[in-house]
């Protein structure tokens, strides 16, 4: 197609008359789109055409093959190659993919936020007097059982441009040799012909007399096809504003749902969340059916203690009528789960003998007998020890209360809230009698995992928090001291350990740590990572124990940053040592870039004047100032501490002090170099 001169421009509408030399730029534009069209359909060897969502304009445009090639894997199995081609056309919607079978095709376009639909494809063609003739050359007994029913419709749906009634009827007319049996219907008929035409969009063109002209182009490419599978936008009902607890750092919906299809999570797995906040990403992975949990610092999003919330992360889930997820107030540089090389069971109840199980692992693949029963004998050897800490607890509490009446304080002995050791002992003696009574009940069989604890998740999903919209804690004392991180015993319901700043190469080491250590071999790591716009790949974090599968791009506001969707693959088993010299080769290098870009959105130089005319100063610049000052005798007025305490309405406010003093300020008495 290198001669534009023979490339038709039937169907042009512009604002002007074109030039000659306007013209064959026309030509030459088309003659472009349809040479890129012929080398993609050169490349993709699939016969099923995928219609993507939207346009090149969609914010998670990026993800639409990562995601098609993850739910083609778990759908498909293993080797499966959906997204099989390197030549693409990043405007167009169309893809032609491989699929094993219509059935896998069908649970993709199901699940997958970026697909509108598949097809199977025909015939395609340049023109659609070129479709027809290739439509006439197929034997019509391959058609038959799509077109010959009780009712039949044609579909013709455009990209990039609109056609009106007329112009879709013309396309129809040209198929009537096709002669389907039945009669018309527009509302769920029997069979189902769809025509895709695909203009080029002008928007996106680089020639500005085209752009601005040009107000309706031919046609690049004509499609006839028929529906294996097509869907609305199913996941609009889980949309933020229809939830009853958010949060501002809450998870955009239909992202939290591509992290889930790339984590390949699916029914029965074990999905955690880090930094679980509000719960955006666990509901998305409890919509597939995943048994999630999760961990936060912040005991009050937990608990939907924020300032204003009346609602919890639970009555999410309960809005969605999702299993209550497993929630724990933990830190992710100290995690609280368990990390012992001991079973996993998966029994109705705790109390069940595992000398009668069924030896076979979670997915029924059979085990050695023998180790089965080495690790039973395990675990009646912890129960022992658990019955004997159970009986010593209700021997110190008996001996505790018969001092205390024997002392005559029945004051004391009656007030058991007082005594968080009495709490204890009670609870232990309780636990001790419900064992003693349920030691007759008959036992049943139950399934034994033999993974090892240390093996905690199928796939691990996080936003973390990287300090521009909020900023990350962890546990400890910002000054140089050793903090309390367990509560006294005199405060142990009302205690909250300090906090102090984490930097965000640390939450990332943290994280990546973690997964290598508790995910299963094959199981995958999802997060998200705001970078400069000109990340290089070779800066993302690494861990030996994990690969790089997919490297997202979302664009934001900013030209100047974007957001990535990394996800990670466990490769192999996780080994201490190399964790270790991992971990001191990471913290022997400066910051990467990706650590620095809070300090990069939020920089401001010293002496820069703001918007509202006044001067900025760095903290440090406004403190030196200070004692310039005051060596030379000059003065210095301090603004008084801002002190918060509660209004008449229940609610945190200023002191009035606090507020003579913005005031102050606002009317110039304060200078820009007073604190």
């Amino acid at each position: 197609m290198s001669d534009y001169t023979a490339v038709s421009l039937d169907g042009i509408k512009t604002t002007i008359p074109l030039t000659p030399e306007q013209e064959l730029d026309a030509k030459k534009h088309l003659g472009s789109a349809r040479e890129l069209t012929q080398r993609i359909w050169d490349s993709q060897k699939g016969d099923t055409l995928i219609n993507f969502f939207g346009s090149s304009d969609h914010k998670f445009w990026q993800f639409r093959f990562e995601e098609l090639e993850a739910l083609g894997e778990l759908f498909g199995g293993v080797g499966t190659r959906v997204v099989d081609s390197t030549v693409s056309n990043y405007e167009s919607p169309f893809f032609f993919g491989q699929f094993p079978s219509d059935k896998v095709a069908e649970q993709v376009v199901q699940r997958a936020i970026m697909v509108r639909g598949a097809y199977k494809c025909y015939a395609r063609a340049f023109s659609v007097d070129d479709l027809v003739e290739q439509v006439k050359k197929i034997n019509r007994d391959e058609l038959a059982p799509y077109i010959d029913g009780d009712s039949y419709r044609y579909d013709v749906t455009s990209f990039a441009a609109t056609l009106t009634h007329d112009q879709k009827q013309e396309i129809r007319d040209k198929f009537s040799f096709l002669e389907p049996k039945g009669k018309v219907q527009f509302v769920n008929p029997a069979n189902v012909i769809t025509i895709f035409v695909e203009h080029s969009n002008m928007q996106k063109c680089p020639i500005d007399h085209l752009r601005q002209n040009v107000t309706h182009f031919p046609a690049v490419a004509y499609y006839f096809c028929r529906p294996i599978a097509e869907k609305e936008s199913w996941w609009t009902q889980y949309d933020l504003k229809k939830r009853p607890y958010i949060g501002p750092t809450s998870c955009d919906a239909p992202l939290a749902f591509l992290m889930a299809n790339m984590g390949k999570v699916r029914s029965q797995d074990l999905v955690f969340d880090p930094f679980v906040g509000t719960g955006s990403i666990l509901i998305a992975a409890a919509k597939f059916g995943a048994c999630v949990a999760g961990q936060d610092l912040d005991w009050r999003v937990i608990h939907g203690r924020m300032r204003g919330k009346q609602s919890t992360i639970f009555d999410n889930f309960t809005h969605y009528d999702f299993a209550r997820p497993d929630l724990v107030c933990s830190d992710n540089a100290l995690p609280a789960w368990r990390m012992i090389d001991q079973p996993r069971t998966h029994a109705p109840s705790a109390r069940k003998d595992p000398r009668m199980v069924i030896v076979k692992t979670k997915r029924g693949v059979p085990v050695d007998a023998a180790l089965a029963a080495q690790q039973a004998e395990l675990w009646l050897q912890q129960k022992r020890e658990n019955d004997e800490r159970k009986i010593a607890a209700c021997v110190k509490y008996n001996a505790m209360v018969t001092a205390k009446l024997s002392s005559g304080d029945n004051a004391t002995s009656t007030d058991a809230s007082s005594d968080p050791m009495t709490d204890e002992a009670t609870a232990d003696a309780g636990a001790a009698n419900k064992d003693a009574e349920e030691e007759e009940v008959t036992r049943t069989p139950f399934t034994y995992d033999t993974r090892p604890a240390r093996v905690l998740w199928d796939v691990i999903l996080s936003d973390p928090p990287y300090g521009i919209r909020a900023g990350a804690r962890r546990l400890g004392a910002k000054k140089d001291k050793t903090p309390k991180l367990m509560a006294p015993e005199h405060a142990a319901n009302a205690y909250v350990p300090q906090t102090k700043p984490y930097p965000v190469e640390e939450v990332m080491w943290d994280l990546l740590h973690f997964a290598a250590k508790t995910l299963k071999v094959g199981g995958r790591l999802v997060y998200l990572l705001p970078t400069n716009v000109d990340f290089r790949d070779d800066e993302l974090p690494t861990h030996p124990c994990l690969r790089c599968v997919f490297n997202c791009n979302q664009p934001l506001q900013n030209p100047d940053f974007t957001r990535r969707a990394i996800t990670m693959e466990k490769t192999r088993a996780f080994d201490p040592v190399a964790d270790n010299e991992w971990m001191a080769a990471q913290r022997a290098l400066p910051p990467p870039r990706w650590a620095l870009l809070s300090e990069t959105v939020f920089a401001k130089e010293s002496g820069q004047v703001k918007e509202n005319g006044k001067v900025h100063y760095t903290r440090g610049d406004r403190k030196k100032r200070r004692e310039e000052r005051m060596a030379a005798g000059l003065p210095v007025k301090q603004l008084p501490t801002r002190k918060r305490g509660r209004g008449t309405n229940g609610k945190a406010e200023e002191t009035q002090e606090a507020k003579d003093a913005d005031a102050a300020s606002d009317a110039g008495d304060v200078s820009v170099d007073q604190v």
